[in-house]
């Protein structure tokens, strides 16, 4: 079925600058995963914290519980991540139903029969890839060692395969987690239903998939910028060789700090844009734009 990238994007716009709310479910799951921030930079700045006192960070106990606490925001970021796409998703349909108005609490309770299903689907494409990865990974560091380095260089495009692999496996996802939304489905028939209409739709979705998440993945990398500061100053010291300054580490603290709750607006606004499209582009490849959409009323 043809697919209007304009129509879809336009509405898509349109429902997330008028829709406020569901920018407050995006920030949410931004904040969640803001907390890995300070955990990236937590090594470095250890070591000027604990200077001239016994504890140092090449201490296994630090690296276990830098470790656990690590998969820990990892799971948490997750789990807030899947509540708030499932919310969005569903005041989007609402909307395209003909709702007009509804409050964070009403819209947060209904999304919560949909949290576990798209907990679901998101925790078996995120495993399937990881696993996929991790096997490249592993049969590069066989090759590698068998051949003395020089079969690496054989494996190179199995490795440009992961990019494809990914808007293959993103798009497909996306399709299932709308028709979650949209036709009430359970976790494995809403996969198979994802790769029907991914499967009788490859290029559409791969465009929107290419679009949207590429998009806007290249702006937000673009307003992130200013969050580099950190590493920024760290790697000047290194490079004028001198001691790092406890001075230049607060300030550019500091100035991301400031800055992140703007960042957060920005990423959850794109974050609207793309769970509206990806409703939008399931709704307008498997339903006529006239027909109104039906959804069940346990959503």
């Amino acid at each position: 079925m043809a697919l209007d990238f304009g129509d879809v994007l336009t509405r898509a716009w349109q429902i997330t600058w008028k829709n406020k709310i569901f920018w407050v479910f995006g920030i949410f799951a931004i904040v969640v995963s803001y907390l890995f921030l300070p955990l990236g930079l937590a090594p470095s700045v250890s070591i000027f914290m604990f200077e001239g006192t016994p504890f140092s960070i090449d201490e296994p106990v630090f690296w276990i519980g830098y470790l656990g606490i690590f998969l820990l925001i990892l799971i948490v970021a997750f789990v807030v991540g899947a509540l708030a796409q499932a919310a969005i998703s569903l005041g989007v349909l609402r909307i395209e139903q003909g709702t007009e108005k509804f409050s964070f609490g009403e819209l947060f309770k209904a999304s919560q029969p949909l949290f576990w299903r798209f907990l679901g689907v998101m925790s078996l494409y995120a495993g399937g890839l990881l696993l996929f990865m991790v096997a490249v990974w592993g049969l590069q560091m066989l090759v590698s060692i068998f051949t003395l380095g020089l079969g690496t260089i054989c494996l190179t495009p199995l490795s440009i395969l992961i990019y494809p692999l990914m808007a293959v496996v993103y798009g497909w996802m996306e399709q299932a987690l709308a028709s979650i939304v949209v036709d009430d489905l359970g976790v494995f028939d809403a996969v198979q239903r994802g790769w029907r209409v991914f499967r009788a739709n490859l290029m559409p979705v791969i465009l929107m998939t290419l679009i949207l998440y590429i998009g806007t993945g290249l702006v937000s990398g673009l307003v992130s910028i200013p969050l580099m500061a950190p590493f920024f100053a760290f790697f000047f010291t290194i490079i004028e060789g001198v001691e790092a300054s406890r001075t230049i580490w607060i300030v550019s603290l500091l100035c991301a700090v400031i800055y992140l709750p703007f960042l957060a607006v920005f990423q959850s606004v794109a974050l609207t844009f793309m769970k509206s499209g990806w409703i939008l582009t399931y709704l307008r490849l498997t339903r006529n734009v006239e027909t109104d959409v039906v959804v069940s009323t346990s959503a």
